[in-house]
Formats: C-alpha cells, structure tokens, sequence
C-alpha cells in the first residue's frame, strides 16, 4: 500500500477499497492519514503495523492500538 496505490485513479481505488466510497476516499487523501497494516499474530491478538513511504512494514513496538 504505498502512496502511488492509494492515489491512482483520483481516489477511485482507494474508494473501491472502502466500500465504493469516492467522497471518502477523496476525504482522506485531502487530509493527512497514517498508513497502518493489521494482521494477526499466532494467538489471533490483532497487530498493527505502520506502512512506509516505499510500502515497507515497520513494527510499533510489538503491538500497536489505534
């Protein structure tokens, strides 16, 4: 999920991405947003991770909640 993938195709694919919503999507990119990845670790606990500039994953410490 790097920048270029949240905004190609004016917002359309981010909007696809939450539920078909252009005037959120555009919303969001108006506005400074944090990209944050979640998983599940072994024991089913969500993680949340940051997503770099680049699209690499960095860890908040072991587990992060928003």
């Amino acid at each position: 999920m790097i920048e270029d993938w949240i905004k190609r195709n004016n917002g359309q694919i981010l909007a696809n991405a939450i539920g078909n919503d252009i005037n959120l999507a555009r919303q969001i990119l108006s506005t400074d947003y944090v990209r944050v990845v979640a998983t599940h670790g072994p024991n089913g606990q969500v993680i949340y991770r940051l997503v770099g500039v680049v699209g690499e994953v960095a860890t908040i410490g072991n587990i992060w909640t928003p």
